[in-house]
């Protein structure tokens, strides 16, 4: 006769008049019964609980099944999840991947959304409202004029035109423009052309890709003729 295994002892004492003892206990003892180890005096208050404690004999009777099948290999294994449907992503495009580039994408020009140019007339009346009144002041050089133009709907860009001034130089400034399109990621804003016109001098340039794109050395003293377009870059001008 083979003999058997002797198993561990109680991991703490047992009390045989309180349940929760008991309970607390049953993983031990019945983890012993299923691995067919000789059971050790120490767990005889346990034995004697369950022969006049029928509900605690239940949740032993209930666990013993539970491991026996874990034990034994008859607990049916949890089937790995299917792989998630990714394929909505190629057939929706959002706001927040509708500006990133592809590998196999055109170009710039195919990112940019068509919009008609948008023309900003400066004014005598209109410099007093977007001029700045006060500014902190980096290394000489401060905010003098600042204005917005809202967008008109969902995908119209929004546009922002600052002029800033360095104290030495007060009739000269640098003139930066945001044109920040709503549809497309913060960091792919490049593309919309810009075009600062004052009489028969003009100065243009392209948003780079954070929307931004500057004039510097610009005369300040006409600034009530200014006249600022903002317009999607052309084809031409995009594969230059």
């Amino acid at each position: 006769m083979m003999k058997r295994y002797v198993g561990e002892p109680p991991s703490r004492p047992i009390d045989d008049s309180d349940h929760r003892s008991i309970l607390a206990l049953l993983p031990e003892y019945v983890t012993l019964c299923i691995l067919a180890q000789q059971i050790p005096p120490e767990w005889r208050g346990l034995e004697q609980h369950l022969l006049r404690c029928t509900a605690c004999r239940s949740e032993a009777d209930a666990l013993m099944a539970l491991l026996d099948a874990s034990y034994t290999g008859a607990m049916p294994a949890v089937p790995a999840p299917a792989p998630p449907d990714l394929t909505f992503l190629d057939q929706h495009v959002t706001p927040q991947t509708q500006g990133i580039r592809r590998a196999d994408d055109a170009g710039p020009s195919a990112r940019i959304h068509s919009f008609q140019p948008i023309v900003i007339q400066f004014s005598t009346a209109l410099l007093p409202r977007i001029r700045v009144q006060m500014a902190a002041r980096t290394g000489g050089i401060h905010l003098r004029y600042a204005y917005e133009i809202p967008p008109t709907d969902d995908t119209s860009p929004t546009i922002t035109v600052e002029v800033l001034v360095h104290d030495d130089q007060p009739t000269i400034g640098l003139v930066r423009v945001c044109v920040e399109h709503p549809e497309r990621s913060p960091f792919d804003q490049a593309g919309s052309r810009v075009t600062l016109q004052v009489d028969d001098t003009r100065w243009s340039g392209v948003t780079d890709q954070n929307g931004v794109t500057a004039f510097h050395d610009i005369p300040l003293d006409q600034m009530e003729q200014w006249q600022i377009t903002v317009a999607p870059q052309e084809s031409s001008d995009a594969d230059s």
